[in-house]
């Protein structure tokens, strides 16, 4: 009986999915040509930037995807990425909270001035209504966009494999590392690893006497001076602490998701951060990685 229960659940996410997909995903998403048959995905969790000293070292044969903050970083200039990728909307939708808006601004700003070779910038297809901000980003030649869909496709593996295939979808994007992974698989690495997925956000969990759910999000590049701050939904309002854990467990949850479609690809999946809490991907050294 909780066998047939478990099906009808799953059949039902899989209908909901498409459902989701015919009224929200665009059905023109490309992708980019890579340069190897490995990338390096760079989180921005604090046990990075030892892995980050480690890599300028190197003479590397392998592709490097940053996310996020990483271009108003001096690192960015210096390991020269090929692939960038935004997820939150918070980056071209006006009218989101102010200090938002001033991290924005400082990344949008750093990634045009600083790049002065070919980079894939990979958005959401929604942000292509946001012409001002396309605008901006096309300003600098040097930047490709490559938009993908973020419906969140759920339900039966073989079905969200298909669709997955389709490029229609992925697994809920509630962290920046879950596209682009995605965006690596579909662009036909044979490996792809991953560094400073920290993911250690339990760590920090605090809430206070009034109620208020806390979280230390610390970065690389400010795990010395972050502060415990209340986690916004979508760029207006602050979640409760039920809803920060159901964040985190659909977080941890994609990453089994996206190991098996991998898998379905004969592509290899490795977590070589030197801390994470991510138990769905197999682990490896950088070391071991980038040989």
């Amino acid at each position: 009986m909780e066998g047939l229960f478990k099906y009808l659940v799953s059949f039902a996410q899989s209908m909901l999915s498409m459902l989701k997909i015919l009224i929200k995903s665009k059905y023109s998403t490309n992708t980019a040509k890579r340069q190897s048959d490995k990338c390096l995905i760079l989180g921005n969790g604090p046990s990075v930037l030892e892995d980050i000293h480690f890599l300028k070292k190197q003479d590397l044969k392998l592709d490097l995807l940053c996310l996020n903050k990483f271009p108003d970083t001096e690192y960015f200039e210096i390991l020269k990425p090929n692939h960038f990728v935004l997820v939150s909307t918070e980056y071209w939708k006006k009218g989101t909270i102010a200090s938002y808006n001033e991290v924005r601004d400082k990344i949008i700003k750093a990634l045009i001035e600083k790049t002065t070779w070919p980079l894939n910038l990979f958005l959401p297809a929604d942000a292509r209504h946001h012409q001002w901000f396309i605008d901006m980003i096309e300003a600098n030649e040097n930047l490709k966009i490559i938009y993908y869909n973020t419906t969140p496709i759920e339900g039966g593996e073989w079905i969200s494999n298909k669709l997955f295939d389709l490029r229609l979808g992925s697994p809920r994007p509630h962290n920046v590392l879950i596209p682009s992974i995605l965006n690596s698989i579909w662009m036909g690495y044979k490996e792809i690893g991953v560094i400073g997925a920290d993911h250690s956000w339990l760590e920090t969990l605090t809430v206070t006497d009034q109620n208020e759910a806390l979280l230390n999000q610390k970065h690389f590049y400010d795990a010395d001076k972050s502060k415990s701050l209340k986690m916004t939904k979508n760029g207006s309002g602050y979640r409760k602490l039920h809803e920060i854990l159901e964040k985190f467990m659909l977080t941890f949850k994609a990453y089994f998701v996206l190991d098996s479609y991998a898998r379905s690809r004969s592509i290899k999946l490795i977590n070589c951060s030197s801390k994470s809490y991510i138990d769905g991907l197999e682990r490896m050294t950088l070391e071991e990685f980038i040989k």
